[in-house]
């Protein structure tokens, strides 16, 4: 569980891509919480698989909401790249 959820404004969501699909406890989580007006930004990590691969799941989960940047994470100096690109003056 996440404490004071309505503190966020932004929400990174990372999972690993199992059979070309987000996560079943990704989904649970995501329809757990009012994320309205919330930016969520999910990122995976994967040997072969691509994000977009987990979209439709994922979007279906996330019905109304603003999905940002999504990124398929294969090494950790792809990191900074992607949150550069995000440009969300953190």
């Amino acid at each position: 569980a996440v404490d004071n959820m309505e503190k966020y404004e932004i929400i990174f969501i990372g999972y690993p891509v199992w059979w070309h699909a987000t996560p079943a406890l990704i989904n649970t989580f995501l329809e757990s919480y009012d994320l309205t007006g919330k930016l969520i930004i999910p990122f995976c990590t994967s040997g072969g698989s691509d994000i977009d691969e987990t979209m439709p799941t994922f979007l279906n989960s996330c019905k109304g909401l603003a999905v940002y940047g999504q990124r398929r994470i294969s090494e950790t100096s792809q990191i900074s790249g992607w949150l550069d690109d995000l440009q969300l003056n953190l």
